[in-house]
């Protein structure tokens, strides 16, 4: 089996439900040992991980050899209608 492609890749896992965060962190990790996973609940948690200040969907594409799972569901997130 070839190695992940998210092995040695950050990775910012964001949901307002702490049991996915743990279920998505346990299967990235068992596929991507070598990975860095950082999680958050709420978008502020999630801006205040990434480095050069708050969230946009355009900034994110910067985030380099990064990957993101965001919920887009999240209360609070600027610029995001209610469903």
């Amino acid at each position: 089996m070839s190695e992940s492609v998210l092995n040695h890749k950050r990775i910012l896992v964001v949901d307002d439900e702490a049991d996915v965060i743990e279920v998505l962190k346990e299967e990235i990790l068992s596929a991507a040992p070598k990975s860095r996973i950082d999680t958050a609940t709420t978008y502020e948690e999630a801006s205040a991980l990434r480095p050069h200040g708050a969230m946009t969907s355009l900034s994110w594409t910067s985030w380099a050899s990064g990957v993101l799972i965001f919920s887009s569901g999240l209360p609070s997130v600027p610029n995001q209608s209610p469903p």
